[in-house]
């Protein structure tokens, strides 16, 4: 508990070290951490079948295209998706008379939508969903693929 509360002192009150952060960075990393879910999630997992199967995860290296890396297809669609279904509830939860739902699904989906378009961008994304799939030299990392044993990967 005094570990929480003296981050949340030091980031409101702030010594020197952190007053090199904005106050509203906090909803920044917020919503970096909402696109970032599949990113986590299929981490997770796989570190749960390297711990259950004993066998290391395949090494994959990462295409860059004009200083940038491309982004899987599942990465993209996995946030959209998540922006998607915030809307969808912000819709519901105004039909329904749900304030205090209506609260965080509006902000999940303005925060979300802002790390999609300022951390990995419209045009970005646009390109990586368009030419992805016509790509034969990048092999796309799903979630399938993670669960296939290391022998029948390239």
């Amino acid at each position: 508990m005094t570990s929480t509360y003296g981050t949340a002192q030091d980031f409101a009150v702030g010594p020197a070290e952190s007053r090199r952060y904005k106050r509203l960075d906090v909803l920044r990393v917020y919503g970096f951490n909402l696109i970032l879910l599949p990113v986590n999630l299929s981490g997770s997992f796989a570190s749960i079948l390297q711990l259950l199967t004993g066998e290391k995860s395949a090494f994959k290296r990462t295409p860059k295209v004009r200083n940038r890396t491309i982004a899987a297809t599942t990465y993209l669609l996995a946030p959209i998706a998540l922006i998607a279904l915030c809307a969808y509830t912000v819709v519901r939860d105004v039909q329904l008379r749900q304030w205090d739902d209506l609260v965080f699904a509006g902000l999940n989906l303005v925060l979300a939508t802002y790390a999609m378009v300022a951390f990995v961008g419209v045009g970005n994304t646009v390109v990586d969903l368009v030419t992805q799939p016509r790509s034969s030299s990048f092999e796309e990392f799903t979630f399938f693929t993670v669960f296939q044993p290391t022998s029948t990967r390239r």
